[in-house]
């Protein structure tokens, strides 16, 4: 997704910017929180159920 709306933004510095911040955010981060919760079998994380911290 990323690779195809950076080819049509070539004109948009600033928007390829924002638009590499947010690939690299989703391969360094979002990709592999995924993959963990799919290795622990879809459950969510210690200390978080329904999308709310229990320790917050």
């Amino acid at each position: 997704m990323y690779d195809r709306l950076l080819e049509s933004t070539t004109d948009y510095p600033g928007v390829q910017r924002v638009l590499t911040q947010l690939q690299k955010a989703s391969m360094d981060n979002h990709l592999p929180a995924f993959r963990r919760c799919v290795e622990r079998g879809g459950r969510q994380g210690q200390g978080w159920q329904h999308g709310h911290r229990h320790d917050a």
